[in-house]
């Protein structure tokens, strides 16, 4: 009897608010000045690893370079390996990786803002190691690169966003072959404050859209693409603010990709939430919610696997990590909770990242810190295993591990579905009419499903091995 009744407190506290956990945050000394840094499997072994990009420092060996840790099979981050971008003085502004000539492993690109702006790829090889960068210059200065499939073909496309324009470079059938197209930016784009850029599909027709704030025009600008090229007018939301930090996540369980914004100063810190609606408004404005000092990047995701994403945020300049957790309202109204880091004054847009870096099925956080080097807080969240969701919420898939077809039961209606690699990053979606999900094309591996029911729209989220 002990036990059931643990069992039922323990799914009241997931149901309410569940707090997160971090061990003591660890640092990783660079000597050169970290700026961005960004998470994924670089090495084709099925472990998500740390990529860190550096300035500058002195006369420090890993100047001008991106450093690689790869993921051990303990779990633990190897020593780095050096890869340099340049041989005299850059200043790298932004970060990515994803497949960039289709041949089934992840690459690197780096937006280099200055001076001499360009993009460089570094090509994973059938080693699993890096080949030297190929660098391709740019006449404006680069603010922001992205990887992504701008036109549904299969093949992941280039996204820059520079001074006064973006630029979209369409993958070709050749291997690492693209072809561009380029839109203006708005009249009197400063570039600085830097314009953030993300992409996301933001009218629920499966295209991925680009979505930019420029801080000094005060406007969100959301480009939506169309076969093989992006709508030159935007649909603008005023937001009356200069912000700082600027992020897309699902945060009303909805399925949709939502909009968050965050800025200072001291004593007035905010978190901005705006919710994708469907319509031509684009975004249903939230409002603001109280911050922890001077907000400048923003994350989201979920940290202990109850279906319900985090919302992160680091503070430059106060040595925290702040975590808003939703309650099971799904709203973020409980405030947020304090995680000590190392000191800088403040941090990249793209200095902050969230994944599984030692495979234990929770997502870490990680900072590019331009004093110390790598931070890393590595999340201790308690979470529910598949047995504890299935008593949770009724729901059962079967089998795991699958080789064609994952097949789900229970006492709930499930509408449809989203499929994660362990990285959190969501590789297929769909409406659930029978039972059955196709997994047939997947590699072998672990991955997240989550399962939207019918009733109260919620999310379940669950893990399965693709044999």
């Amino acid at each position: 009897m002990k036990n059931k009744y643990f069992l039922f407190l323990l799914l009241i506290s997931f149901q309410a608010f569940s707090q997160i956990s971090f061990l003591p945050y660890e640092n990783k000394w660079t000597g050169s000045w970290p700026e961005v840094v960004k998470i994924g499997d670089v090495n084709n072994d099925g472990r998500n690893d740390v990529v860190l990009g550096l300035q500058a420092y002195g006369s420090s060996v890993n100047n001008h370079s991106i450093l690689v840790y790869l993921q051990n099979a303990n779990g633990t981050l190897d020593a780095p390996v050096r890869y340099p971008y340049a041989t005299d003085y850059k200043i790298i502004g932004s970060i990515d990786i994803g497949d960039l000539n289709q041949d089934g492993k992840n690459d690197i690109i780096v937006g280099i803002k200055s001076p001499s702006s360009f993009y460089g790829i570094f090509y994973q090889n059938a080693s699993g190691t890096l080949d030297p960068i190929v660098s391709t210059p740019i006449t404006e200065t680069i603010e922001r690169v992205r990887i992504a499939d701008m036109n549904r073909d299969g093949r992941n496309d280039i996204i820059l966003s520079n001074w006064q324009n973006i630029q979209v470079l369409y993958q070709q059938n050749t291997a690492g072959t693209f072809q561009g197209i380029s839109i203006p930016k708005p009249a009197n784009a400063y570039y600085y404050p830097a314009p953030m850029m993300e992409i996301a599909d933001m009218n629920n027709d499966s295209s991925n859209d680009l979505v930019i704030h420029i801080p000094n025009l005060k406007k969100v600008y959301t480009y939506f693409s169309s076969a093989n090229t992006i709508n030159p007018s935007p649909v603008i939301f005023d937001t009356g603010q200069t912000y700082d930090g600027m992020t897309l996540g699902d945060v009303n369980n909805d399925g949709k990709q939502d909009l968050l914004l965050c800025r200072g100063p001291n004593g007035t810190s905010k978190v901005r939430i705006l919710h994708q609606v469907t319509g031509s408004a684009v975004y249903a404005d939230q409002g603001e919610m109280p911050a922890y000092e001077l907000p400048d990047a923003l994350r989201v995701a979920d940290l202990n696997n109850d279906g319900r994403n985090e919302i992160v945020a680091v503070h430059g300049g106060w040595s925290r990590v702040t975590v808003y957790s939703q309650n099971s309202s799904g709203n973020y109204v409980n405030g947020y909770q304090l995680f000590p880091v190392a000191y800088a004054t403040s941090y990249n847009e793209d200095g902050l990242a969230l994944g599984d870096i030692n495979s234990d099925g929770r997502k870490d956080v990680v900072i590019a810190d331009y004093n110390v080097g790598l931070d890393i807080l590595y999340n201790t969240s308690a979470v529910l295993s598949v047995e504890e969701t299935e008593k949770a919420y009724g729901v059962t898939i079967y089998p795991n591990p699958a080789t064609d077809f994952i097949r789900i039961k229970g006492e709930v209606l499930v509408s449809r579905y989203e499929l994660y690699d362990v990285s959190g990053r969501m590789i297929a979606s769909g409406s659930l009419s029978g039972s059955e999900i196709d997994v047939r094309n997947l590699s072998a591996g672990k991955y997240i499903l989550g399962l939207h029911t019918v009733k109260n729209n919620r999310r379940v989220m669950t893990s399965f091995i693709k044999k």
